[in-house]
C-alpha cells in the first residue's frame, strides 16, 4: 500500500467492520470460513475528495 497520510482510527474501524459483516454474510449462508488474517483481506482504496 502507497498511502501517503496515515489513515484514521475511524477507516481502521470501518475496515474491521466491513471484514465483520463480510463474515457475517457468509455465517448466513452456512459458510464458515477460518483462515480470516491480514494476509487474506483484500483492500481496495480509493481517494475521497
Amino acid at each position: 500500500m502507497n498511502v501517503e497520510d496515515k489513515l484514521g482510527l475511524q477507516h481502521h474501524f470501518n475496515w474491521i467492520i466491513d471484514v465483520l459483516l463480510g463474515s457475517e454474510h457468509a455465517h448466513q449462508r452456512q459458510i464458515i470460513y477460518c483462515g480470516i488474517k491480514l494476509g487474506n483481506i483484500l483492500f481496495n482504496l480509493t481517494a475521497q475528495k
